[in-house]
């Protein structure tokens, strides 16, 4: 998926909601996010949320060489439900805990439903720390952070350029602080 599509389908979400309507669906997977684990080397926590319950809390990984995915592993997790206040409609929060991977390697994923891939979402990317990178002193991460990107034509910019950044590898980290529009 390109910046640009990524862009039109959330701007595409905002308006779906500011008109009562449910842009995700009940069961389908929304809020992907990534957090490196005690050691960054080794371990990746995946989290996401769904507005329904789902029978398990499943990702689908493996290495990725060159856009080659194998899926080929399967970890799994828990959902806690969750009721945002001032909200009518709770959510099922996901968390998964990849462990025993491999120091500075690509992989893909998918966050699913069941180890068959129902309900799974696009496949993504990561990369795991180098080994020792968590306390090493000679490991030096560029970061972006940025927040209130909006939803104007500077925000469509600004998306082009961290993606511009971030295949050029001048960054290795974005950070989106909240209010997305």
């Amino acid at each position: 998926m390109t910046w640009s599509t990524l862009f039109s389908v959330v701007l595409l979400m905002i308006m779906a909601k500011a008109r009562g309507e449910d842009p995700v669906g009940p069961t389908l997977p929304w809020g992907i996010h990534l957090a490196y684990g005690a050691d960054p080397a080794t371990t990746m926590t995946v989290g996401w949320s769904t507005r329904e319950p789902v029978p398990n809390t499943v990702v689908l990984y493996g290495l990725d060489s060159g856009g080659d995915a194998q899926l080929d592993q399967v970890a799994t997790g828990n959902a806690t439900t969750f009721q945002p206040p001032g909200t009518a409609l709770p959510q099922d929060l996901h968390l998964v805990h990849l462990t025993e991977l491999e120091p500075g390697t690509k992989y893909a994923y998918v966050v699913c439903s069941d180890e068959s891939g129902t309900n799974a979402s696009d496949v993504f990317h990561f990369t795991t720390a180098f080994e020792g990178s968590s306390s090493s002193t000679e490991w030096t991460p560029t970061l972006a952070i940025f927040g209130d990107m909006g939803i104007s034509s500077n925000a469509q910019d600004t998306l082009v350029w961290l993606l511009k950044d971030l295949n050029e590898g001048t960054i290795d980290f974005i950070a989106h602080i909240g209010d997305h529009g």
